[in-house]
């Protein structure tokens, strides 16, 4: 399936839309009746991040820097201490940075509300953006316990990292929560780590990337264009 990329960066907002080729979340359940994982591995309580908040933030208009704006198919913007998206169009994934800072061996959280969105939206974390804009990782979950952990390439089809290269159900993500804290490492080393609920859901190793701009996504599904999606407390700490 294709998808639409639409970036709202720190400064300004990017009025081009990139098309990449890439897997759809809503296809997930079938990968799993395909003999694909449909469990976790190895799931253990996060360990409790140490290292100096690098940086937080609570949403409120007058402090922050997110990337915002708005056309007829979405919307990013604040809403009551929170950033919200609103996607009116199918296939889309829009990310908001928070600033133009490069950074590397973070702990990043943040509490996510998907509101009245379609069960297979997707929304998450993305870390060590690179200068294209378009290269990135991510992790991401879902209202049905989906997820994955991904890489991004400018001008080529996303790399589902887990799982040979497909979205994983989780029986550690409950499904229908009003509200999810979600949680990512990105390391110098190559180590990604998605947390949900304070839990380690699943870790992946790859060294394209070791450090960038970090943001927030949300994409819609393929098959229906309703997406709201709230987040709230985002925080930076460092693990090293």
């Amino acid at each position: 399936m294709n998808k639409k990329r639409f970036y709202l960066a720190s400064v300004f907002v990017c009025l081009a839309l990139v098309v990449t080729a890439c897997g759809d979340p809503s296809q997930a359940p079938l990968l799993g009746l395909d003999g694909m994982s449909t469990t976790t591995p190895g799931i253990t309580e996060a360990p409790a991040a140490t290292g100096p908040v690098l940086f937080q933030d609570n949403f409120t208009k007058s402090i922050s820097g997110w990337g915002t704006g708005s056309n007829t198919d979405r919307t990013v913007d604040y809403m009551q201490g929170t950033l919200d998206f609103k996607v009116f169009a199918a296939g889309d994934f829009v990310f908001s940075t928070p600033s133009d800072i490069d950074y590397t061996d973070v702990h990043m959280e943040v509490s996510i509300a998907p509101n009245d969105s379609n069960l297979d939206t997707a929304f998450g974390i993305l870390c060590d953006q690179q200068i294209d804009n378009n290269s990135f990782y991510y992790g991401a979950i879902t209202s049905l316990g989906k997820y994955t952990i991904a890489k991004a390439v400018a001008k080529k089809p996303d790399y589902f990292l887990t799982s040979n290269n497909s979205w994983v159900i989780s029986t550690a993500i409950p499904d229908h929560q009003v509200s999810y804290a979600l949680g990512m490492d990105c390391g110098s080393d190559g180590m990604l780590t998605l947390f949900v609920n304070g839990r380690r859901i699943d870790s992946i190793r790859d060294s394209t990337y070791a450090k960038g701009h970090v943001g927030l996504f949300v994409w819609s599904s393929a098959h229906v264009n309703a997406a709201d999606v709230n987040f709230s407390n985002f925080k930076i700490t460092s693990i090293r």
